[in-house]
């Protein structure tokens, strides 16, 4: 059961020091999670939609097999 109010929005993780302010034109508000593979951000579009940015580890962008499965799972 969530303890929330109808209507609201959870609070999300602010970003840290550590963390891009924008990405590709995109501008970063919150993490909303991390794992092994990539972090993910709340960020919005120059046009003001609001999107998941997902930004995949270094290790994992430079492994060309890697990239050929994540581009093949979009």
């Amino acid at each position: 059961m969530s303890t929330r109010s109808p209507g609201t929005h959870p609070v999300r993780p602010a970003l840290s020091a550590d963390d891009p302010q924008e990405i590709g034109g995109c501008r970063l508000h919150a993490r909303l999670g991390s794992g092994g593979m990539a972090v993910v951000y709340l960020a919005h579009t120059r046009g003001g939609r609001p999107i998941a940015l997902k930004v995949v580890r270094e290790g994992f962008a430079a492994d060309p097999g890697f990239r050929l499965r994540f581009a093949g799972a979009g």
